[in-house]
Parts: C-alpha cells; sequence; structure tokens
C-alpha cells in the first residue's frame, strides 16, 4: 500500500529532504535547467497549459508579483501565484492572489511526486546530463505547476527564486516577462559585477511583451540587448510613468500613478515602503499592457488588496506597539526601508536587525545605524549560516547603541521592554521575521490584541 501524506508539513519535509540549494552556499550541486525539464516531461509537461507571467529581479520581484495576480484576481480570471522564500510556512509559495491552494491539492500533488521519485524516477536523474536528483526548488516549482494545472488556473504569475537563466522557473514560455531593480547579489551564482548579474535575470525575456522596472544604466543596458536579441515588446516604467507619487504620511500610504496615455490610478497599499510605489505601477503596467479592457477601479482594487508577508507588512502588538517586519538585505532596499520608516512613525524606534552570510552587513550597517535609537542584533533562524557577532560589530563600528541578543524571541521581548511604545522596525533576513512574525502572532493569541 502506498503511503500518503497526512499533512503539508510532512510533504514538504519530504521535499526539503532534497537538496536544498537555498541553504547554504557551500552545497556544490549545480543550478542546471536539464533537471527540470525531465521531471516536466515525466508529469505531462504542466506548465504548458498555463500562461504565464515571468518575474525576475533582485528586489520587489515577490512584491510585484502579488500585484499582478491581485489584480487580475480582481478581474475574475483563475490565477496562481508562486512566491519564495516563505516567511511562517511553505504554504505561503503557492497562493491564488492572497487565499493559499487547497490543502489536500497540495497533499496529492506532492503524494504523486513523491509515488515518481521512490517508483524509480529519482534513480533516473544519476545520468550525467542531469547531475543528480531533484533540488526542493524544482520540486517546489513542479508542485506549484501541478496544482496550478489541477486547480484550472489559466495563469500563473511565477517568481523566480534566483537569477532567471538557470533558475528552475526558467522552463516557460512566458505571456511576458517582468524585470525589478537589479543589484549585486548571490555573486558567487550570478557573477560579480552588475551587467553579469543582469545579464543572468534579463533571461528571462524571451520574445513576448516585458516590462521593465527602474534599473542602473548598468543593468539597463544588458537587458535592452536581451530585448533587441529576441525582438520583444518592452514598456518601460522610467518612460511609461510619467507621475509616480506615495503619500508615506498616512497609514496605510495612498498611491497616485499616471500613465503616459493619459490612465491614472490612485489606490491604498497594504504593504508599507517607498519601493511599493514602483513595484505596484510596474505590475499595473504589465495588467494593463495585457488585458487593456480590465477597467480602472479593477485594479485599483487588485492593488488595495495586494499583501504578502514580510514584505512591509505592519502588525501590531497586544499593547498596540506597531511592528513593521520587511525582509529587505540589501543596502539599497534597506535605505528606503529606513526612509520609509522615518516618515511613517516621524521617530527613530528600534530595530531588530539579522543577516545570514554572504549579504552586505557592513554597508547596511552603516546605512542603518544613526536611524534608530537601539539596534538589537539577532540571530536570523539556522536555516542558513550567520554570525550575529560579526554583524553586531559592524553596527557598533558605524556607531550604533547595539544589543547581541540571538535568540529572536528574546530580542523582541527586549525591543518591547520599557513600555514607551516605540515603533520596532524588523529587518535583513526572511529567516529572522518568521521567528518574530511567530512570537508576536503567539502573544496576540495569548491576549487581546489583534494581527493584522
Amino acid at each position: 500500500m502506498r503511503r500518503r501524506f497526512s499533512h503539508t508539513d510532512d510533504a514538504f519535509a519530504y521535499i526539503e529532504s532534497f537538496t536544498n540549494l537555498e541553504r547554504s552556499k557551500t552545497m556544490k550541486r549545480e543550478y542546471r535547467l536539464e533537471r527540470m525539464e525531465a521531471l516536466l516531461e515525466a508529469f505531462g509537461r504542466p506548465e504548458r497549459r498555463l500562461e504565464a507571467i515571468h518575474i525576475a529581479g533582485s528586489k520587489g520581484k515577490g512584491s510585484t508579483a502579488a500585484f499582478v495576480a491581485s489584480m487580475l484576481d480582481a478581474a475574475g480570471y483563475d490565477v496562481g501565484l508562486y512566491t519564495s522564500p516563505h516567511v511562517e510556512s511553505y504554504l505561503e509559495r503557492f497562493t491564488s492572489a492572497r487565499r493559499h491552494l487547497p490543502e489536500h491539492v497540495i497533499l496529492e500533488e506532492a503524494d504523486r511526486i513523491r509515488d515518481y521519485l521512490e517508483g524509480g524516477g529519482e534513480g533516473r536523474f544519476e545520468h550525467e546530463t542531469h547531475g543528480g536528483p531533484p533540488t526542493t526548488f524544482e520540486l517546489l516549482t513542479l508542485l506549484a505547476f501541478l496544482a496550478f494545472v489541477r486547480l484550472g488556473y489559466r495563469y500563473a504569475v511565477l517568481e523566480t527564486g534566483m537569477g532567471g537563466r538557470l533558475d528552475a522557473t526558467n522552463v516557460v514560455s512566458p505571456l511576458a516577462s517582468i524585470i525589478t531593480p537589479i543589484e549585486l547579489e548571490h555573486t558567487e551564482y550570478l557573477g560579480d559585477t552588475i551587467p553579469k548579474i543582469a545579464g543572468e535575470k534579463a533571461a528571462i525575456i524571451k520574445g513576448a511583451p516585458a516590462f521593465i522596472g527602474r534599473l542602473s544604466d548598468e543593468a539597463l543596458a544588458v537587458v535592452r540587448r536581451r530585448i533587441e536579441e529576441t525582438g520583444a515588446r518592452p514598456k518601460f516604467l522610467t518612460e511609461e510613468a510619467t507621475a509616480l507619487e506615495l503619500d508615506t504620511g498616512s497609514v496605510p500610504p495612498l498611491l497616485r500613478v499616471g500613465f503616459r496615455d493619459g490612465a491614472s490610478l490612485k489606490a491604498r497599499l497594504s504593504m508599507l515602503g517607498g519601493a511599493q510605489a514602483d513595484n505596484a505601477a510596474l505590475a499595473a503596467l504589465c495588467v494593463r499592457g495585457l488585458f487593456p479592457d480590465v477597467a480602472r477601479a479593477t485594479l485599483e482594487r487588485g492593488i488595495q488588496a495586494t499583501w504578502l508577508p514580510g514584505r512591509g507588512e505592519l502588525i501590531r502588538t497586544p499593547d498596540d506597539v506597531p511592528v513593521v517586519l520587511d525582509g529587505a538585505h540589501t543596502p539599497h532596499s534597506v535605505a528606503r526601508l529606513r526612509e520609509t520608516f522615518g516618515e511613517v512613525f516621524g521617530t527613530r524606534g528600534v530595530l531588530i536587525f539579522g543577516s545570514v552570510a554572504g549579504k552586505d552587513h557592513e554597508k547596511m550597517a552603516r546605512i542603518l545605524a544613526d536611524g534608530f535609537d537601539r539596534v538589537i542584533i539577532a540571530r536570523p533562524g539556522s536555516f542558513k549560516e550567520s554570525s550575529p557577532e560579526a554583524v553586531a560589530g559592524a553596527f557598533e563600528s558605524a556607531g550604533a547603541s547595539v544589543s547581541l541578543i540571538p535568540d529572536a524571541r528574546a530580542a523582541v521581548a527586549a525591543a518591547l521592554a520599557g513600555g514607551d511604545g516605540r515603533p520596532i522596525l524588523v529587518t535583513g533576513s526572511f529567516y529572522l521575521l518568521g521567528e518574530v512574525r511567530r512570537y508576536i502572532r503567539a502573544s496576540v493569541d495569548a491576549g487581546d490584541g489583534d494581527f493584522v
């Protein structure tokens, strides 16, 4: 009798038992598309039954994907959204706009995957062209395709996991491609310059319409070359959005966008952060380009409903202390986040920061150090290698008043101590956000507060 998963935690634990390249940069497995192509062939090429909007970039790609999916959902389209990483649960990666997919569908499709692998499928990947069994991310991507098709979705909005050219999602012939801002990141895999990284990410452009966010000159030159090579039909946010304003003095902030063709949008954003204005406008540019008949009010409703855990997320403790959770982990993104935090709250507040190995924590420390009355350094979970001591040293060198409290829950308790109600910003790592979010959720469940 074949085994069956009884809970999604068990299904994801099985999938995570395969090589997980998200966990450590020391793993030697190669990124390659042959494994993903072989998996898809074994399951009847489910991705070919979906019309995909494919998104790559260094920052904002998850939020942009969520905006696109939410607008399509508001317009009545059946759409699946695949993003990463998650904050608390793998289920966050597979949604229909803000709704988790039915768990029985996830379980049944995960059963199919295990039946295939344990029925001899895993051994087929030892061939030299495949380089070993599938990775965790490849299996999660397969699971997304299978679940979306099973549920009868026509559209899929796909965020790349890392890079683009060799990412497991880069097996689709997209309805459209979107490129969000590009920074130095994952240099051990993607290259050590902006042009190299931009080349990896621009590889998702394949001739269909391409919607390009705000890029540096270096990155833009690479993306333009890819557009010319593929014959894609581009639209650039910097050319099409003639007016872009975000009023961060109110919570939730009010977005106003004017487009070159005279159209305009106005909506309140459920996610904080100046970068969300660009993300929403870029997503709207894409949806308007692909679905020109969708009404303005529908687009605005979709924008306002958009939300992802840990992306400019505002929650409140039982004592009504505002806590902002944002997975910013590059110098540019934390700079914009610091600016928004100050604009929204008008005070310096408390920072809880954690960074995994390989991130530029020294530059981020210099950006953030003088913006907060107190800085608490925590360990960003055990999912990836980290050195809280080195991060604390960087903040001390930058002149911050630093407390090193590795345990994330103890760090939150310390930040809340004193009862002065100062706002708290938690950033630097999605893994840290998950720990903090679970702690505050438990506090709310035990008290009378609301978890927003």
